[in-house]
């Protein structure tokens, strides 16, 4: 008799952890390769993820005339999921502007694009295809198999004109008619200006050898920069999770971008303790102007 009573309750336990179950939708950025059967992974519980965390809006930066990405991962638990479409349709920003496809611009036709992505014989991903031309072997709306991933692929592209400022929207996920997840989105769109080309090269090749240490040095596994004006002066950020313990004077070309920057009274400023995470700091007087005059 307890035999079976403990049974009963086993069986309960088990029915309720499967109807507890569902299907989970996270974002991460256009640099990482999500394995089709890549489940519970670290980038879904937000580590090392620089573009989403768990209860937190994905996030993405751009400046203007920039395309930006991210790949909004549809992970199904123990059944089959079919007619999955990923949306995002608009994006809205300060003062009743907006971004997506009721504001298209004459710069660039299509603010928004979407790309299922198709996954090769490694069950990695090998082929971005386009939502509106997809054949049979990587249909849309997607069919996502029990204890795997479908993704979408997301491309947000910012034209020259668009005005700087915080725009948010949501991408809605849907199983046929049913709802299986929002992801709210922002967009941080900077330099509402141009950067005349001296100063503007000058930042470019000091981001460029922090890149280049990165990759070369520190084990890095991700990598983000970050640019922003404000008060007069253009700010570059380029932060590394990788070993640390980098040094200006230890010949890392660091030093020679310190004084390129100083012709222009800028400056070069790094945080790496060993262990992570190197920091390199990029700062530049520089007023922003028109694409006719400028005053950097």
């Amino acid at each position: 008799m307890r035999t079976i009573f403990l049974g009963a309750i086993l069986g309960v336990s088990l029915l309720a952890s499967r109807a507890s179950a569902a299907p989970s939708v996270w974002a991460v950025d256009d640099g990482e390769k999500v394995r089709r059967d890549a489940i519970d992974t670290r980038f879904e519980r937000g580590q090392e993820n620089p573009v989403w965390r768990p209860g937190e809006p994905a996030r993405l930066f751009a400046m203007k005339n920039e395309s930006v990405a991210m790949q909004v991962v549809v992970e199904a638990d123990d059944v089959q999921l079919r007619d999955v479409s990923v949306d995002l349709q608009v994006l809205d920003g300060p003062d009743g502007t907006w971004l997506g496809a009721a504001g298209v611009s004459s710069q660039v036709a299509r603010p928004i694009e979407r790309f299922v992505e198709h996954f090769g014989a490694g069950k990695l991903p090998d082929a971005l295809v386009p939502v509106e031309h997809t054949p049979s072997w990587a249909p849309y709306p997607l069919v996502v198999d029990p204890r795997s991933n479908g993704i979408v692929w997301i491309d947000v592209n910012v034209p020259r004109d668009q005005r700087a400022g915080t725009y948010r929207g949501a991408v809605h996920v849907h199983s046929g008619n049913i709802e299986i997840g929002t992801l709210p989105v922002e967009l941080d769109v900077d330099l509402p200006g141009e950067v005349e080309m001296p100063v503007s090269a000058a930042v470019y090749f000091a981001v460029a050898e922090a890149l280049a240490n990165a990759a070369r040095h520190s084990g890095a596994r991700t990598v983000r920069i970050h640019l922003r004006h404000a008060a007069g002066t253009l700010r570059a950020q380029v932060t590394d999770d990788g070993a640390g313990g980098a040094d200006p004077a230890a010949g890392t070309g660091l030093a020679g971008v310190e004084r390129r920057l100083a012709t222009f009274d800028g400056i070069l400023a790094v945080s790496s303790p060993p262990g992570g995470p190197t920091i390199v700091a990029i700062e530049v007087p520089c007023a922003l102007s028109s694409a006719k005059t400028s005053s950097c």
